[in-house]
C-alpha cells in the first residue's frame, strides 16, 4: 500500500550509490605487469646472448688447437655473425691448403717433397708429420746402403730419430765388420795386380794371387789353380797383341770374417781393351764380383757383361 507524504513533511534522504571502481588502478596494473614481462624477457635474451657469447669465445679459443679446415667451417656456420668470422675465414683457407698439398706428398718416397713444405708452410702439427717421414725415409735409406757410413749419417741427421736406438746397434754390427781404409787399400791392390796378370796372361803371377782351389772362376766352381791358369791362357791366341783390364772407381767392399779370418767382398765394374792384328772382340765391360782372404788371395771371381 501507498503513503502519501503529507505536505510539509520533510522528504526522506536517499542513500548514496558506492562508487564504481576507477579504471586507472586497472591501467596501472597492466602496464606493470607488461614492464614486468619485459624485464624478465629482455632478461631472458641478456642470459640467451651472454651464454651464446660464451659459446662463441669457447668455439674460438678450442680452434687454436684444431688442425682441420672442418673444425673451421664448423665454427663459421654455428655463427655466421661472429666477430672472428674475417680471421677463422683466413686461417680456415690456409688449413685447406695444407691439406690439399699434404694429400699431394704424404706417399712420397722422396724427403726433399717434406722439407720443402716445411719451408712452404708454417705449422706446428704438419711440422711434426713431415719431421717423422723424413726420419722414416732417411732410415730406409741408410738400410738399403748397409754400410756404417750410411748408418752414422743418419745417427747425425736425427739424434732424436725414432730409429736412433735401432740405427746405434746397426751402427756398431757394420763398423766391426767394416774394412778399414788400409784394408780397402790392400784389397784393391790385389785386385788391379790380379787383373794385370790377367791381361798380360801372366801365369806366374796370377798363380802367386790364387789359391789351390777357387771356389769359382767365371761360370766354374771348385776349380784348381793349373785349371784357373789354363781357362785364361785359352782366351789368347796369335792374333792378340795385347789386353788391358781397368778396375773401375765405383768398386765396394765389403768384409766378414769366417772363423776369425777376415774376407772381403769385392763388387766393381772392369773394362776391357784388346789389341789384335785381326777382326775380332777389341773391348769388353764387365761388373765383378770377386772375393779376397785375408792372405791376399783371390778365391773366387765371376765377371759378367754390362749391356
Amino acid at each position: 500500500m501507498t503513503t502519501d507524504r503529507q505536505p510539509g513533511t520533510p522528504a526522506t534522504p536517499t542513500a548514496p550509490q558506492a562508487p564504481r571502481k576507477s579504471h586507472a588502478s586497472t591501467i596501472i596494473i597492466c602496464l606493470l605487469l607488461a614492464i614486468i614481462a619485459g624485464g624478465v624477457t629482455a632478461f631472458w635474451l641478456y642470459l640467451r646472448n651472454e651464454r651464446e657469447a660464451e659459446a662463441e669465445e669457447r668455439a674460438y679459443k678450442v680452434l687454436d688447437s684444431s688442425t682441420e679446415s672442418a673444425d673451421y667451417a664448423d665454427f663459421l656456420e654455428r655463427f655466421p655473425k661472429s666477430g672472428y668470422r674475417t680471421d677463422v675465414q683466413t686461417r680456415m683457407r690456409k688449413l685447406q691448403a695444407m691439406e690439399r698439398d699434404w694429400g699431394y706428398i704424404q706417399h712420397s718416397s722422396n724427403p726433399n717433397d717434406f722439407v720443402r713444405f716445411k719451408n712452404k708452410y708454417t705449422s706446428a702439427y704438419y711440422d711434426r708429420l713431415c719431421d717423422a717421414k723424413i726420419d722414416s725415409l732417411d732410415w730406409i735409406t741408410a738400410q738399403q746402403q748397409g754400410s756404417g757410413a750410411a748408418v752414422d749419417r743418419y745417427m747425425q741427421l736425427h739424434p732424436d730419430g725414432k730409429f736412433f736406438a735401432d740405427a746405434t746397434v746397426a751402427h756398431q754390427q757394420l763398423t766391426a765388420n767394416e774394412p778399414t781404409a788400409a784394408e780397402k787399400e790392400s784389397v784393391m791392390a790385389v785386385m788391379n795386380q790380379f787383373f794385370r796378370d790377367f791381361g798380360d796372361n801372366n801365369t806366374e803371377g796370377i798363380s802367386q794371387l790364387i789359391p789351390n782351389v777357387m771356389s769359382r772362376f767365371l761360370s766354374k766352381t771348385g776349380i784348381s789353380r793349373e785349371d784357373v791358369i789354363g781357362t785364361i791362357s785359352k782366351m789368347f791366341n796369335e792374333h792378340i797383341l795385347g789386353c788391358d783390364f781397368h778396375v773401375g772407381s765405383d768398386f765396394r767392399i765389403t768384409k766378414r770374417m769366417e772363423e776369425g779370418v777376415p774376407v772381403f767382398t769385392v763388387n766393381a765394374s772392369v773394362d776391357q781393351r784388346i789389341e789384335r792384328d785381326n777382326e775380332g772382340k777389341s773391348s769388353g765391360r764387365y761388373t765383378i764380383r770377386a772375393e779376397v782372404d785375408g792372405n791376399g788371395k783371390v778365391r773366387a771371381l765371376t765377371m759378367n757383361p754390362k749391356d
